[in-house]
């Protein structure tokens, strides 16, 4: 088995449960991802989280929060869409809630439009 070279983000998605919608919602989010391992004892609630290249890169907890590792680019549109830092996995971690009401969508979707949005805005300057 690969090393792990955030094991504190593995030890915290080890240790929790997953609610059935939030882990569905997480796994849904990695279509069209490259490589992976999703790991997590799944048909017994506990936290599905992904693995690539040794790194612990986006987990599900509890009622409603998913978790994603970014780069820090990516990490600031998230916080701008409405994810909360979740510093205590380690730096670049942010945590979304979905199923608020004060939403219309869950997080994970509006931090990729949010991205499009930002890099055809780049493009746009650059242009200019």
């Amino acid at each position: 088995m690969v090393t792990i070279v955030n094991p504190q983000a593995e030890s915290h998605f080890a240790r929790q449960c997953a609610r059935d919608e939030v882990g569905s919602a997480f796994i849904e989010s990695l279509k069209g991802l490259g490589e992976y391992e999703l790991r997590g004892e799944l048909r017994v609630f506990r936290s599905p989280y992904v693995v690539t290249a040794g790194t612990v890169f986006g987990g599900a907890a509890g009622m409603a929060q998913v978790y994603y590792r970014l780069r820090p680019d990516d990490c600031a549109i998230a916080l701008r869409c409405g994810a909360d830092p979740a510093a205590q996995l380690g730096p670049g971690w942010v945590c979304f809630t979905l199923f608020r009401r004060d939403w219309p969508r869950p997080g994970p979707q509006a931090l990729g439009a949010a991205r499009l949005r930002l890099r055809a805005q780049r493009k746009s300057l650059a242009g200019n």
